[in-house]
């Protein structure tokens, strides 16, 4: 009934002699589905842009219009508003611009910088500067009023009280983005 144990033996290593090369056979096709899983995963993931190679952006510059109230949002949390080119600034509460949000709600405002002939005549404009952690910048220009508006805003609302001679200014500044329309 049984088989000797020689034999048994025989057949046991063979088996395991056998298990070897057949084991792979047998996962190829599971291994072939997982591999090509991962191919479609890489793929989606690149043409998506999220794939892990990409910058971050650390500071979004933003004015509207060119040359009049600036703000800087940095990935710290530091927020300031700016007027012009003066050396002076106002503070904002931290948080209430998360930098990534505003980034990609910009994504679908900002156009390429081309010459003032080449812009719609007599649409205001104001540029974005994108700075990223490999300490490279991109400049844009803007031309979605209502949101920059929408954001000088909500900065000028959660400005910190500073007493000094700009607070005037920025307080103007301030003021008329509610009286225009």
């Amino acid at each position: 009934m049984h088989a000797p144990q020689k034999t048994r033996d025989k057949r046991d290593r063979r088996l395991t002699a056998n298990q070897t090369h057949d084991r792979p056979a047998k996962k190829v096709p599971a291994m072939k589905s997982q591999f090509i899983l991962i191919l479609i995963t890489v793929s989606v993931l690149m043409i998506s842009g999220c794939n892990t190679g990409t910058n971050p952006v650390t500071s979004i510059i933003l004015d509207f219009p060119h040359g009049g109230l600036r703000l800087l949002v940095q990935r710290d949390g530091d927020i300031r508003l700016y007027y012009g080119a003066l050396p002076t600034s106002q503070a904002v509460k931290n948080g209430i611009f998360d930098i990534d949000e505003l980034f990609q709600q910009l994504q679908l405002r900002l156009h390429e910088v081309v010459p003032a002939e080449a812009r719609p005549l007599g649409q205001p404009y104001g540029m974005a500067t994108l700075e990223f952690s490999d300490g490279s910048e991109r400049d844009y220009l803007i031309y979605d009023q209502a949101f920059a508006k929408e954001l000088f805003k909500a900065a000028c609302a959660n400005s910190l009280e500073v007493e000094d001679s700009a607070r005037k200014l920025f307080t103007a500044q301030c003021n008329d983005l509610n009286t225009t329309p």
